[in-house]
């Protein structure tokens, strides 16, 4: 490209866009009306001076990045891009810079200097980068929804199976109560209430489910090991019952940042579920810590108990209504709720057991929430 003459910068000057030409030394030999505009000076006080000189942009990373795309031109006689996010007062800018040779009459010739044509794209920017975040929430309510259909899937399977079965019962021993003695009646009636006492524990699981789906709890700090007595008070009867201890540490992160009903919930399953699945020649042992890994709070739960065989039953014990022993009393919902909990503040669940010996959760609360 040819330096302009008197009238190719009497057209320049009327182009919107900034434009300026360089020399070997990043010095300005001409800036058009479009930037003496925006950065408010003379022409006459910038010719001779570099951008460092100015400090225009006043960031020595940019202006760093300027020079070595113009003496990559000069080097080379290819074109450059320059693509810059600028930081102001009043918000971030973006401007896309065309960096141009212009070379000496006379083939063979090298670059002579340097023009510098400069767009502000902060609008296309905002734009793109409101793409994206509409692209990231779109991704999270596909995931939601793919969520909601599996929900969807476990709620009617146990509507068929978990709520149809005491139902059938029901229905069976109103049948036989027309017709029953006196003696069969406190039986009969003992069955009734077993399966009255199954709906009320479907019920009450799929409450759960939605209430915690629904709920969005407020994070704050919260102790440790206040959550645990108040857990502990709350299953007094079943501990004693079983004749269950305890042993906690959480000396390492004795509080957290995070709701203080999803804490609850997740101590109050983990320790019922411990419990629940209990090795009967031995009373039950839970040791419960605290620690710090991967940027989480990390909550473990070890138990002494029957403990799961995790290559027959690892891809079942974290779903909704699953029993991994029939004879044991319960909903199946306890490690689902937990799961919930977790995952949906950015953390997770991980388990390990020995069948006969125990289990241990680790469970890893997401600092961020």
């Amino acid at each position: 490209m040819n330096a302009p003459q008197p009238g190719w910068e009497s057209f320049v000057n009327r182009f919107p866009d900034p434009i300026a030409r360089y020399d070997k030394q990043y010095k300005h030999l001409f800036i058009n009306e479009a930037i003496e505009n925006e950065i408010g000076m003379r022409s006459c006080d910038v010719i001779g001076k570099s951008n460092r000189d100015l400090r225009i942009p006043n960031d020595d990373g940019l202006l760093n990045e300027l020079e070595a795309k113009i003496r990559s031109v000069f080097e080379t006689g290819k074109p450059e891009v320059n693509y810059t996010e600028h930081q102001f007062p009043n918000g971030t800018r973006y401007y896309y810079m065309k960096l141009i040779p212009d070379f000496h009459e006379g083939e063979g010739n090298g670059v002579r200097s340097v023009w510098a044509i400069t767009r502000d794209v902060t609008h296309l920017k905002q734009t793109e980068l409101g793409l994206k975040e509409a692209e990231a929430s779109l991704r999270t309510q596909n995931a939601e929804l793919s969520q909601l259909n599996a929900d969807l899937d476990t709620f009617f399977d146990t509507v068929s199976h978990d709520l149809y079965g005491p139902l059938n019962n029901v229905k069976g021993l109103v049948e036989v109560l027309k017709d029953a003695g006196q003696e069969e009646i406190a039986s009969v009636t003992q069955m009734l209430e077993s399966s009255v006492q199954r709906f009320d524990e479907v019920l009450t699981g799929l409450t759960e489910i939605v209430e915690l789906k629904n709920k969005h709890g407020q994070a704050k700090e919260v102790e440790l090991d206040d959550v645990f007595r108040v857990v502990q008070a709350e299953l007094k009867k079943v501990i004693d019952q079983t004749g269950t201890t305890f042993s906690t540490n959480f000396s390492e992160y004795p509080t957290v940042h995070f709701p203080r009903p999803y804490l609850e919930s997740l101590f109050r399953n983990m320790i019922s579920n411990s419990i629940k699945y209990r090795f009967e020649s031995r009373a039950p042992h839970i040791h419960i810590e605290s620690g710090l890994s991967e940027g989480c709070v990390v909550l473990q739960f070890e138990d002494n108990g029957m403990g799961i065989n995790l290559e027959q039953n690892g891809n079942r014990i974290f779903k909704p209504f699953q029993q991994l022993e029939s004879k044991r009393e319960g909903k199946g919902m306890g490690l689902s709720i937990v799961k919930n909990i977790l995952e949906r503040s950015g953390g997770r669940v991980e388990v390990k057991s020995e069948v006969g010996a125990g289990t241990t959760f680790t469970c890893y609360l997401n600092l961020t929430l």
